[in-house]
């Protein structure tokens, strides 16, 4: 076997087993959150969630400038059923936009080891692949806020000078690559085309 078809294969054995994974979450994150909200729980001390913040410390209550300020990644612990079950469902509409990008993804590699790699059918795979990442990375962002903003409403932080707010973190990055993608899905498309045309000229 050729180095080559071992990377294939590799890389499908891996998306198959992330495949796994994301179901395994698609189907659990709607049973926590019947769980959560059927009130056979309390509390949710030990759920916690991430999320994109900005937050400023003032040296002095009276002053407008603060000493510290920034944003960065925080976590905080939900303290209610009700908050935890709406993250979860916001978790949810992730795991189920990532599924449907693994998706074309896998039919990429499948392609890939079936020797059939300039056609139309990969170009539109990876072009959705690409759109995939596009729309996670607007979403992303947006449901972290969405978390933050449910976090923050139901947690008093009461820490003199200490000011915490959601905040965006746009991947400029992330969107760079999704379209990159869907550049690549146009240049198979062509290949795609002029392969179709010299098979009808031979």
């Amino acid at each position: 076997m050729s180095e080559h078809r071992k990377l294939t294969k590799l890389a499908s054995t891996i998306l198959g087993i992330a495949w796994v994974l994301g179901i395994i979450a698609a189907v659990t994150f709607p049973i926590m959150v019947v769980v959560m909200t059927s009130g056979m729980l309390d509390q949710a001390d030990d759920v916690t969630v991430g999320f994109f913040a900005g937050f400023k410390f003032f040296a002095e209550a009276a002053t407008d400038t603060p000493l510290l300020h920034g944003h960065s990644q925080i976590e905080l612990a939900m303290e209610d059923t009700g908050g935890a079950a709406w993250v979860l469902l916001i978790a949810e509409i992730g795991a189920l936009i990532f599924l449907y990008g693994l998706w074309h993804l896998r039919k990429v590699f499948a392609m890939l080891r079936a020797g059939t790699p300039f056609s139309m059918e990969m170009a539109r795979h990876i072009k959705m692949v690409g759109v995939t990442i596009l729309v996670w990375q607007v979403a992303r962002p947006l449901f972290e806020y969405a978390s933050g903003a449910l976090l923050l409403s139901g947690v008093d932080l009461s820490i003199a000078g200490l000011e915490v707010y959601p905040a965006f973190n746009l991947s400029v990055s992330g969107i760079f690559v999704g379209l990159a993608v869907i550049i690549l899905s146009g240049v198979l498309t062509e290949a795609a085309d002029l392969r179709e045309d010299q098979s009808l000229t031979i």
